[in-house]
């Protein structure tokens, strides 16, 4: 993961004696710009992955200072730009969308209380789609996809020109190209001791 920087507000927008609610927004910065993948390799030249600012606007809400409720929508925007080269990272822009609930239960002769929680999720992943830089084009660079056996490759136990060799031969399992989108569901329950 890159360094990430962070930034949050809370506003109070009304307060009576029994409820309590607030907008919250919150931002952050990815420096994507320095990533590192786990066999340690950087992007290769031209894919490098460009820092990004991601966003979170949100409401909160509390009930007699016991029954609270949160509702949260959240914009992150892709640091991976297209994959027209050699590689092959797969990201999208997401959409998030969190609602929660939860009940404080005091006990007072021990000082303390029990929270219980529950929250769900959805993020939905923007479709994207990517096509390789042809092989074959004049003005490929040595990011671009490459035909890994010349069309004169010779077999050696027959002396003669490979026929598995004739066209384009590559590894590259993005190749011609790809497309990426998808919904993903979340949920949880927890319960909080707080003294």
């Amino acid at each position: 993961m890159p360094w990430i920087a962070g930034l949050g507000l809370n506003y109070d927008v009304l307060h009576t004696g029994h409820t309590q609610l607030s907008v919250v927004l919150s931002t952050t910065y990815e420096r994507w710009s320095q990533y590192v993948n786990r066999q340690s390799e950087r992007p290769l030249p031209g894919y490098a992955f460009k820092d990004v600012w991601a966003g979170t606007a949100g409401l909160r809400a509390m009930r007699d200072d016991s029954l609270g409720f949160l509702f949260d929508v959240t914009y992150h925007p892709t640091p991976v730009p297209l994959q027209t080269g050699r590689t092959n990272y797969v990201d999208n822009n997401r959409f998030g969308f969190v609602l929660g609930t939860s009940y404080d239960m005091p006990v007072p002769s021990w000082k303390l209380a029990f929270r219980f929680g529950a929250q769900a999720q959805l993020h939905v992943l923007q479709k994207r789609s990517q096509t390789k830089r042809s092989p074959s084009r004049a003005d490929r660079t040595a990011s671009d996809v490459r035909d890994e056996w010349d069309d004169a490759t010779v077999d050696i136990r027959t002396n003669a020109v490979a026929p598995e060799a004739t066209g384009l031969q590559t590894n590259n399992p993005g190749y011609p190209g790809f497309s990426s989108q998808g919904v993903v569901l979340g949920g949880t329950l927890s319960t909080a001791l707080l003294y």
